[in-house]
């Protein structure tokens, strides 16, 4: 083949058979412990997938915008303990989060339960400590703050990729 003639069709099988097989097969697969010089930063390969969960906090549905993205990030976040130290390590940061939001709607819709059946319901005139201090506190919390975080940490985990130098000090950690 001279240097002027164009490149072969790869459909055409005049390739060589190593540049062939791979473009049948696509590239190679990540590696399960990838070293810094060979990391790319995909949100799927870093970990950074059970962040962007959070963005679903975009619902903006009462209490479904908390609990929809913390349950994805929960479930996803483990999901990456099965991948390379910095995945596994941004996906459990990302299921921690998920779960203490869970935990905490939890245990928010077991106080709101527990006082209605004791005080009979809970209203803001006649028992406004328990509906300024507890319920409100509560419920803005859950329907305005804790979504803003997730949004926000979503946010920022699909805007800066992991570093090779983040990732070399995280892998380096083993």
């Amino acid at each position: 083949m001279s240097e002027l003639s164009p490149p072969p069709d790869p459909g055409s099988g005049n390739l060589h058979p190593a540049l062939h097989a791979r473009a049948r097969t696509g590239p190679p697969p990540f590696p399960r412990h990838p070293t810094p010089d060979f990391f790319p930063t995909t949100a799927s390969n870093d970990g950074r997938l059970a962040w962007a969960f959070g963005l679903l906090s975009l619902l903006a549905v009462p209490l479904l915008s908390l609990l929809v993205p913390s349950i994805l990030m929960l479930v996803v976040g483990l999901a990456q303990l099965g991948r390379n130290a910095v995945a596994r390590r941004s996906g459990l940061r990302a299921a921690l989060l998920g779960g203490a939001n869970l935990l905490i709607v939890v245990l928010y819709l077991v106080m709101l339960g527990t006082l209605t059946r004791v005080l009979g319901g809970i209203d803001a005139q006649e028992q406004p400590g328990v509906f300024y201090g507890l319920a409100l506190p509560g419920l803005v919390y859950i329907c305005v703050l804790a979504p803003l975080v997730n949004i926000v940490l979503g946010i920022v985990a699909l805007a800066r990729p992991v570093s090779r130098q983040r990732a070399a000090r995280i892998l380096a950690q083993g």
